[in-house]
């Protein structure tokens, strides 16, 4: 028996730390050929069975490609955070729609405008030409968050992992009008939302790729049933979870990468996973200051590590290629993160500056 208790703001950093750096080396690990994919937007025992069949031919580089494969997984946390966090910072609260959204997109959007700024700084160094006018277009949809309503790859052509932004976004749309609901029905309509975007996943999901080129993780729908999870645990506060619920959970996650119908229940039961596991290793870590030091420095800066580690990888995934050594491939992938981490600092101090030159004294006068 597990007793889960309030996440204090530090387990938060921490915990929000500890995905980020699972994101960082998955998107640094998965970038390196040969590599047929993970299950993430959607299943293929394809992806599995190349998996696999690589870490036969190649044990040594095992840590690799466990985080290739797994790595993704640090994206339920943010969403079960999210739902988790707002709802303890607004249960109490009026929420305005409209200031709602804009604090929420002040936040956001400075860090996001720099880092497609910095996108097409790179862009003449890396490929030795400017970007042409598709490129300026899948910006334009990028920095209004509608990439994730184009179907195919859309989402994904400027930088990868930016989809995010989009259902997050989203996500901050919708979020008052949860909080209406509950308050009107309690956590019984959560829990019902939270059901119904699953029956949808789970009854549409194939027809609505196989017809439309569209995946429901594409968008909040996708998603919801963590984010509700999330905002369930913050309600129940404190309560038991049975350790046959963890164990179930780990076993889902491991079927639903061989069969495409448990495939459905990952996005809940690693959540419940890893969560259970973070924090039942966060005591050990504490031990060692300065690694926990960096891990919930991590969480706390996650938003600029997020914007701006995709774009940084490049060079270090070439150096994997080039020496094709599963030491060096680590090493490099630390160095990645090393690197990540430092670019997040600095642009925090750019961003610092710009929000006190000239977001915050606009925000005086409006007031």
């Amino acid at each position: 028996m597990y007793v889960f208790r309030k996440i204090s703001k530090t387990e938060t950093s921490f915990i929000k730390g500890v995905a980020m750096l699972f994101i960082v080396f998955h998107n640094f690990s998965h970038a390196i050929p040969p590599w047929k994919g993970e299950n993430e937007f959607g299943f293929s025992f394809q992806n599995t069975s190349s998996f696999l069949q690589l870490l036969s031919d190649k044990p040594s580089d095992f840590v690799r490609l466990f985080f290739a494969f797994f790595g993704h997984y640090g994206v339920e946390l943010f969403f079960f955070i999210s739902g988790y966090g707002l709802f303890l910072s607004y249960v109490n609260k009026k929420i305005r729609w409209v200031d709602f959204v804009k604090n929420h997109l002040i936040k956001l959007y400075p860090t996001y405008l720099l880092a497609i700024c910095f996108y097409f700084l790179l862009y003449p160094l890396r490929f030795q030409q400017f970007p042409d006018l598709t490129h300026l277009k899948i910006a334009a949809l990028d920095l209004f968050f509608l990439q994730n309503f184009f179907p195919g790859h859309y989402p994904f052509k400027l930088i990868g992992p930016w989809w995010f932004f989009s259902v997050i976004f989203q996500f901050y749309i919708l979020f008052p009008l949860i909080m209406k609901l509950f308050h009107r029905y309690g956590i019984k309509i959560v829990i019902l939302m939270g059901l119904l975007s699953f029956a949808l996943v789970f009854s549409l999901s194939t027809w609505i790729f196989e017809n439309w080129d569209y995946t429901f993780f594409q968008f909040f729908i996708g998603w919801l049933p963590v984010f509700c999870l999330g905002i369930l645990f913050a309600w129940l506060s404190e309560f038991k979870l049975p350790l046959w619920l963890i164990i179930l959970s780990f076993c889902l996650v491991i079927l639903g990468n061989l069969n495409i119908y448990f495939w459905y229940f990952v996005p809940v039961a690693v959540t419940i996973f890893l969560l259970s596991a973070i924090r039942k290793l966060m005591p050990l870590t504490a031990k060692n200051e300065r690694i926990f030091s960096i891990v919930t420095w991590t969480g706390k800066n996650s938003l600029f590590i997020f914007a701006f580690h995709p774009m940084l990888r490049h060079p270090f995934v070439m150096g994997a290629l080039k020496y094709n050594s599963p030491v060096l491939t680590i090493l490099l992938g630390l160095v990645f993160i090393f690197v990540s981490l430092l670019a997040a600092w600095m642009v925090k101090k750019v961003e610092n500056k710009i929000q006190k030159r000239f977001i915050q004294p606009y925000l005086a006068k409006r007031n």
